[in-house]
C-alpha cells in the first residue's frame, strides 16, 4: 500500500519536472533578429549570437553560422516584434475597465436607477475602443524597427553601437581584450528666456511710522547657464542650471489712509535647480531629441527697493519644476535647445532657448 502511494506521488512529480524543463527550454535566451546590409549590397539576416571586437556572429535562417566584419557593414536593422495587439489589448482592458468602474461608482441617475446597468457596459465599450486605439498606436511606435548607420560613423560611435548590440545578443559575455569606453554626454549651454509670475504672490509690509505698501512681480527675462550629464545609454541623465532673471516690480504705497503713491522698479532673482531629464529616441543619427524634465528648485529673491524683506512665497508647497523640451542638432557638437518649464508652487512659467556644446 505504501509502494502504491509513493507511485502516485512520484508520477505527478515527474510530470511537473518534465514540464518545468520544457518551459525552461522554451524560455532560453534568444538573440535579436538583425538584417544587415553590406557595403557591396549583399543582404544578410539572422539571429545575433554574439558580438566580437571587429565582427558579428549570426545564425542565419538556414541554421549556419555567419560572421560579418564591422568594416564591411553599411546598415544594421534591428527587427522588433510588433506590439500593436499587445498595446491594443492592454489599452482596451485598462481604459474600458476604468470607464466602466467610474460610471458604476459615480453614476447619478435621478430618473431611472436602472440606467446605470445599461450605460456602464456601453460606456466601458466606448472607453475600451478608445484605449485600444491609443494602446495600438503606442505599441506600434514601441515595436518599430531600429536602423543603425555604420558606414561613415566615427570609431567611438561604432563601439557604442557594438555595446548596444551586445546586450541584445544570445551570448553577451563573449571575451574581449579591448574595453569599450563609456559614453559621456556632457554638455554646457547658455540660455535666454522669458517668464511670467503670478501677481498674487506679494509682500505687504509696515514700518514703525505706519508706512506700508504692496510689491509684486509679473514678467521677467532670463539669462542662465546649464550643465547636463547623460548616462551611457543616453536615455536619461541629470542637469544643473543657474538662472538670473529680472523682476518688473510694482509698488503701491501709503503713509496715511488718505495718501497713496504708485511706483515701478526692476529687481533680480536667482534660482538654482537640480533636474532629472529623460530623452525620447536618443539616437545621434536623428537631428532632434524631445525630452521631459523634472527638477527641484532653490529660489532666491533679492531685496526690493520697496520693501525690507523678500517677496512672499508659499512655504508648504514643494518647489518642483516640470518641463518639456526639444534638442536640435546643428553641427557635430553643437545643439540648439528650447524648453518650457512650469513651477506649480510659484505659479511661475518660463520659455527659453539656448545653444549647447557637447564634450
Amino acid at each position: 500500500m505504501k509502494l502504491k502511494r509513493n507511485k502516485f506521488v512520484s508520477l505527478p512529480l515527474a510530470f511537473l519536472l518534465m514540464m518545468f524543463s520544457v518551459n525552461l527550454y522554451a524560455k532560453e535566451r534568444r538573440g535579436a533578429k538583425l538584417q544587415i546590409t553590406k557595403k557591396n549590397g549583399i543582404l544578410l539576416a539572422g539571429e545575433l549570437i554574439t558580438v566580437k571586437e571587429n565582427s558579428l556572429l549570426l545564425l542565419n535562417t538556414e541554421g549556419w553560422d555567419v560572421s560579418v566584419g564591422i568594416a564591411d557593414i553599411k546598415v544594421i536593422r534591428v527587427i522588433k516584434k510588433s506590439k500593436v495587439w499587445t498595446g491594443a489589448g492592454l489599452g482596451f482592458l485598462i481604459c474600458g475597465g476604468s470607464v466602466a468602474m467610474y460610471n458604476h461608482l459615480f453614476f447619478k441617475g435621478n430618473h431611472d436607477p436602472e440606467l446605470k446597468h445599461i450605460f456602464t457596459p456601453f460606456l466601458g465599450l466606448i472607453g475600451g475602443v478608445a484605449g485600444a486605439l491609443a494602446g495600438g498606436f503606442i505599441g506600434a511606435s514601441a515595436g518599430r524597427d531600429n536602423s543603425i548607420q555604420i558606414e561613415g560613423r566615427p570609431d567611438l560611435e561604432i563601439r557604442e553601437t557594438l555595446e548596444y548590440l551586445r546586450k541584445k545578443a544570445r551570448i553577451r559575455d563573449y571575451p574581449r581584450t579591448e574595453k569599450i569606453p563609456i559614453y559621456r554626454d556632457i554638455s554646457i549651454g547658455l540660455y535666454l528666456g522669458y517668464s511670467t509670475m503670478d501677481s498674487r504672490l506679494y509682500k505687504r509690509w509696515y514700518d514703525m511710522w505706519w508706512q506700508g505698501g504692496d510689491a509684486w512681480a509679473e514678467v521677467s527675462y532670463l539669462l542662465g547657464l546649464q550643465v547636463q550629464y547623460f548616462f551611457k545609454n543616453r536615455n536619461s541623465g541629470f542637469s544643473f542650471d543657474l538662472f538670473s532673471q529680472t523682476l518688473k516690480e510694482h509698488g503701491f504705497f501709503y503713509s496715511r489712509p488718505e495718501l497713496y503713491s504708485w511706483r515701478e522698479d526692476v529687481g533680480f532673482a536667482y534660482f538654482f535647480s537640480f533636474n532629472y531629464d529623460f530623452r525620447f529616441f536618443p539616437n545621434r543619427e536623428k537631428n532632434f531629441n524631445p525630452y521631459l524634465s523634472l527638477g527641484y528648485v532653490f529660489l532666491k529673491i533679492e531685496k526690493s527697493n520697496y520693501e525690507e524683506k523678500q517677496l512672499y512665497w508659499p512655504k508648504k508647497n514643494i518647489p518642483i519644476k516640470l518641463g518639456v523640451g526639444l534638442r536640435y542638432k546643428i553641427k557635430d557638437k553643437f545643439f540648439m535647445n528650447s524648453a518650457f518649464y512650469y513651477l506649480p508652487a510659484y505659479k511661475f512659467s518660463s520659455a527659453r532657448i539656448g545653444l549647447e556644446y557637447v564634450f
